[in-house]
């Protein structure tokens, strides 16, 4: 186990999708002890290689839910910070012709799995004096997507889901947001385009009608999005961070959970102080966001 008194830990989810392997370098960059977890790292080759591109990451041996939080604890001794980075694929369902199951898929993974793995992790945090925990969605729902209804429902799910932990959370001192980009870069949602296609097989990479930019964001972009999303939780989530990054629930969320204070692998190591617990306290009562 790691001494708990030498750094804060941080726990990143399905680290080879969306933007979960520039999170984790990100917070390693700054100091974090990182362990990550994915799916697709039970395969030993799979594992190899990701453990030689990224050196400096603990990958988890445990599944996910309560089980991965407890092996963050059993090896770290504490949990400072958990960037829920659930992804799942962007499924074509219109509404007279969804498959059965579509939509309870899309929840289980993108509203139900990262609930339960907050919730063993709040414990822990509680117990600590504090914590943050960050989720990773989607702007889909945020103006909706044609033919999409499962994901969008589940994406808008998981931004209510940080909507409310920030709240219930705030008297605790454990800061809680979600942020929504639009398009990044990813196989789970976008596939080159074969040589010829039919509409029915969903986005593909060169082109999609709800991409302003014309092209999904990547490698330096989603790095720079990673460093921003833990910047913007790190430092309160204010409106500037809100601006830049889609942070759901931004300024408000950030004042209900005692927002503004800067955390440092060291100071979560600590442990915050009293007067960070009271201000998450007293600043609790408005909704968060709009």
């Amino acid at each position: 186990m790691t001494d708990p008194a030498a750094t804060a830990v941080a726990l990143v989810t399905d680290v080879t999708h969306f933007i979960g392997a520039s999170s984790a370098e990100a917070l390693a960059a700054s100091g974090f002890a990182v362990l990550v977890h994915d799916l697709a790292l039970a395969d030993a080759a799979a594992r190899s290689a990701f453990a030689a591109d990224h050196p400096g990451l603990a990958i988890a041996e445990a599944g996910d839910g309560p089980s991965l939080i407890a092996e963050a604890i059993e090896r770290f001794g504490r949990l400072d910070v958990l960037v829920n980075n659930d992804a799942f694929p962007a499924e074509r369902a219109p509404a007279e012709a969804a498959l059965p199951g579509q939509m309870e898929r899309a929840l289980e993974a993108l509203v139900t799995r990262p609930f339960r793995r907050t919730g063993a992790a709040v414990p822990h945090m509680k117990r600590q004096g504090g914590g943050r925990i960050l989720f990773v969605t989607s702007a889909a729902p945020l103006r909706g997507l044609a033919n999409y209804g499962p994901y969008c429902a589940a994406r808008g799910g998981a931004n209510a889901l940080a909507r409310a932990l920030a709240l219930e959370l705030a008297p605790h001192n454990i800061q809680v947001n979600a942020i929504a980009p639009n398009f990044i870069e990813n196989p789970d949602y976008f596939r080159p385009r074969p040589p010829r296609r039919s509409r029915e097989e969903g986005p593909h990479r060169e082109e999609h009608p709800a991409r302003p930019a014309r092209h999904p964001g990547g490698g330096r972009k989603s790095r720079r999005l990673a460093r921003r999303s833990w910047g913007g939780i790190r430092h309160g989530a204010g409106d500037s961070a809100r601006r830049r990054l889609g942070l759901s629930c931004g300024r408000r969320g950030a004042r209900a959970t005692g927002g503004g204070k800067k955390l440092t692998p060291a100071q979560g190591a600590r442990g915050p102080g009293a007067a960070g617990a009271r201000a998450g306290a007293s600043q609790s009562g408005g909704p968060a966001g709009k």
